[in-house]
């Protein structure tokens, strides 16, 4: 049997699932005192590092996508790596004495003995916010074609016991109905995405949690007569490796929802998520249930989802298998979702879609319409269905749907989320979209003589990412030139190395000092009120949930991590030191924020008289942190008619919150950054900081300038609308020699 290897986020799996596993973590892929391993080699030589915090993810992605791909391409290096967020979650895997279910150490697993198939598990998500892709990638794409790695090939339940949670890994499917019928509440996981993020970010435990990873019923994928079954369990990896493998060489007819499957997959999180989550999220199909008394199946609608997070599966039942047919003749189906990016974040709305017509007519036999994020769960618009069966697919058709959909879609103002009306105008554009598709299928099977404008043809076109490209100009040195000049030559990052291969020692590297207490922040709308230490850290946080908070006016201003935490001790600033470890990424509110945090941590350590380790949750670390300033632009513009822009006059107000921090500063580089390049003859522009009684908010990377810009951009675009021409038009139509931009 081949083996794959697969990354997940060390964070999100239990590690206790991994019972019997090697372990190897990226020291052990290549290190500065043996060997280096090529990957690390090429990444630090390429320039791919700076502050070092996402190298060991990137190494660790690359390093598995050559273990499974020696030859890989650019597509596979871009879905290796487009998976990988800010820093190492490395608080997410803390360990307390009383918990089992998550890992302290940068992990990569191998060789799971009793699956007889090697897992490769590493910690990704490390988006580089400091260094950018492309001296990652063009140390990366040296691989591609090049094949520097051999692929080699070589029952009873788990019972994990904690101070607070137990965790049960049957292997067979008869005990884990056992289990169901004995712990009703306990929770099912797989992947840990949905019980992980909430005992990290919200402190929700269960007594006890069942992991069925391991029954191999729950992770079959088979194909039989009408269609694929995919075990509850499957991960999406898998069910997308085997579908890309099968629409390959099925007929286009018969593949229509496995496309629709796959497209859907490459929007669905990033390549770690899909290596740990189960297929049930993908909700195509009908259901097979199992329990003590048999089997039984059901269709995956509405009826199987009554409430958020809730399904209508019996106490003593657990799905066992998803069924997804082929897709018939004369049926057509489509999805549709919105988010704030296409990739890695939460849809807005989403939407499925699949409709039948009589065989050689264009008259609807069958339609089902379902949307999402809509309501508190599933919605169907079942009055709209049902009106619109019988009729001609057409305009009048389309015209009363419009109107059946907004009384079926009824959005509450109150929605999680806000934004009822957006939701409700993206519900009916969705089934636009799908009545043009629809439309055109029609068209082209001669039975529909539906016309289309050509501009409306373009949202139907699929979105393509495209790799990403960039260069890098500076001049030739001579070669004449002696190696040891260092001038004009690039040079690589001292610490590369040592980044590449794990061995850079950052502040969560520092080894617990003797007598070392813990401190945990108390915060109520991302400020800090006070601070709680104790032995541990998961004494210290439990005790700061137990902290009942009254409020007055202080308004403190320090501008050093000397001054503040020479005032809070109470001695000169001077005699203050400050021993600095690598940061990672140390952007905006990195700069000043650390300052409350030292003085916190200082006082703590003067009252004890110990060692206070100071180690924020990611939750709070956010909340703190704050976000980037909001921005209120009004503006006044004179323009002629060809859209060419006379004068602006432009004011922007920006949310500074509680304290100053840098808004100052953000709001002059905002002004600076104003008219985006375009020449103004007459142009004014002013800024407002407000105080308000919210977080401070702090800089983020383009410190104001992605502000001001969207300002003067907002402006071109309403005066193209006002003057009735395209965008692009009033941006670059007199271009460069004609003055229209200043650079």
């Amino acid at each position: 049997m081949e083996k794959r290897h697969y990354t997940v986020n060390a964070c999100l799996q239990p590690i206790v699932t991994l019972h019997g596993a090697a372990v190897v973590t990226v020291e052990g892929v290549g290190s500065t005192r043996t060997k280096l391993h090529p990957v690390q080699e090429r990444i630090a030589k390429a320039h791919g590092t700076q502050c070092g915090f996402c190298t060991p993810g990137m190494v660790m992605s690359m390093y598995t996508l050559l273990r499974n791909k020696p030859r890989p391409t650019m597509e596979d290096i871009k879905e290796a790596l487009c998976g990988d967020n800010n820093q190492r979650l490395v608080d997410g895997l803390q360990t307390d004495a009383d918990e089992i279910v998550n890992v302290n150490i940068y992990l990569h697993w191998m060789s799971l003995k009793e699956e007889n198939f090697s897992i490769r598990y590493n910690m990704a998500w490390n988006i580089c916010r400091c260094t950018g892709y492309r001296p990652i990638i063009d140390g990366f794409k040296t691989f591609c074609g090049r094949e520097i790695m051999e692929k080699k090939f070589s029952g009873d339940a788990l019972h994990f016991q904690g101070q607070r949670v137990s965790l049960v890994a049957p292997s067979e499917l008869l005990h884990l109905l056992e289990l169901k019928a004995e712990h009703p509440s306990a929770p099912l996981t797989v992947g840990n995405t949905t019980i992980g993020p909430k005992r990290l970010l919200k402190g929700v435990h269960h007594p006890l949690v069942v992991y069925v990873g391991r029954i191999s019923e729950l992770r079959a994928v088979t194909w039989g007569e009408n269609g694929l079954t995919v075990g509850a369990a499957c991960s999406l990896s898998a069910l997308k490796e085997e579908l890309e493998k099968a629409v390959a060489e099925m007929e286009e007819e018969r593949a229509r929802a496995y496309r629709l499957i796959l497209q859907t997959l490459q929007c669905l999180a990033g390549k770690q998520i899909r290596n740990m989550a189960a297929s049930i999220k993908v909700n195509i199909g009908n259901e097979a249930m199992f329990s003590q008394h048999g089997m039984r199946d059901i269709h995956m609608n509405e009826k199987l989802f009554p409430d958020f997070g809730k399904t209508s599966l019996r106490p003593n039942e657990v799905l066992l298998s998803i069924d997804i047919p082929y897709s018939k003749p004369w049926e057509s189906v489509a999805w549709y979702r919105q988010a704030q990016r296409r990739e890695f974040a939460f849809a807005i709305v989403n939407a499925g879609m699949k409709v039948a017509v009589r065989e050689g007519t264009d008259i609807v036999e069958s339609l089902n319409v379902y949307y999402g994020g809509v309501g508190s769960t599933l919605v169907k618009c079942g009055r709209t269905c049902q009106q619109l069966v019988g009729r001609r697919w057409g305009e009048d058709l389309l015209t009363d749907a419009c109107r059946f959909i907004k009384e079926d879609v009824d959005v509450s103002l109150s929605i999680h989320g806000g934004r009822a009306e957006y939701r409700k105008t993206l519900a009916i554009s969705f089934f636009f979209k799908f009545y043009m598709q629809v439309a055109l299928e029609m068209r082209e099977r001669g039975v529909s003589d539906v016309d289309l404008p050509l501009e409306y043809l373009s949202a139907l076109k699929p979105f393509k990412n495209e790799v990403p490209q960039g260069q890098q100009s500076y001049q030739l040195v001579s070669e004449a030139q002696p190696s040891a000049d260092p001038v004009g030559h690039p040079s690589m990052h001292q610490s590369a190395f040592q980044q590449a291969t794990g061995e850079a020692k950052y502040y969560d590297d520092l080894p617990p000092v003797k007598g070392e207490l813990f401190i945990f922040m108390v915060i109520c709308v991302g400020q800090i009120i006070c601070a709680v230490v104790a032995e541990s850290r998961e004494q210290a946080r439990r005790a700061a949930e137990t902290v009942q908070i009254t409020y007055q006016d202080l308004q403190p201003v320090f501008f050093t991590i000397q001054e503040v935490v020479g005032t809070a001790l109470g001695i000169a600033s001077n005699k203050i030191t400050c021993h600095v470890k690598r940061l990672g990424g140390g952007f905006g509110g990195k700069v000043m924020k650390i300052a409350s945090l030292s003085a916190i941590t200082a006082v703590a350590a003067h009252k004890t008289g110990r060692a206070v380790r100071c180690c924020l949750e990611r939750g709070d670390d956010m909340l703190i942190t704050s976000g980037r300033h909001p921005f209120l632009g009004k503006y006044k513009v004179g323009y002629n008619r060809d859209g060419t822009i006379i004068a602006a006059d432009i004011i922007y107000y920006s949310n500074g919150g509680c304290t100053l921090d840098e808004s100052s500063f953000i709001m002059d580089k905002a002004v600076l950054h104003m008219d985006n390049g375009y020449k103004i003859p007459n142009l004014r522009g002013r800024g407002v900081v407000c105080k308000t009684y919210l977080p401070s908010y702090t800089a983020f990377r383009g410190f104001g300038g992605p502000q001001g810009l969207t300002v003067i951009e907002s402006v071109l675009h309403e005066v193209a609308v006002r003057c009735g021409l395209p965008p692009e038009k009033v941006r670059g139509h007199r271009d460069v020699a004609q003055g229209c931009f200043r650079f």
